[in-house]
């Protein structure tokens, strides 16, 4: 997203999107819209981005687990009737 868009979005000028950037002007007021618009989390803006973690990747990786153990629920149940075959 440029400058233009993000300030038009914010309702702010384009200087004041470079003093965020910059490091010259912290965005507390404006942080929350910021995350949302851009679609990252707060804590991607803050000085620690390793703690970061994006809601995005958090609801992939939790529906990669489910298949997952959708899959051996169904490897254990054929494991059952094999068993029961036997």
């Amino acid at each position: 997203m440029r400058q233009e868009d993000l300030a038009r979005e914010l309702g702010v000028s384009v200087r004041t999107i470079y003093a965020y950037e910059s490091g010259e002007t912290p965005p507390h007021r404006n942080l929350r819209q910021i995350a949302d618009i851009l679609g990252r989390p707060v804590d991607w803006f803050r000085d620690e981005p390793e703690l970061a973690v994006d809601l995005a990747d958090i609801r992939e990786a939790a529906a990669e687990t489910v298949a997952l153990l959708r899959e051996i629920r169904e490897e254990v149940r054929g494991l059952r009737a094999d068993l029961k075959l036997a």
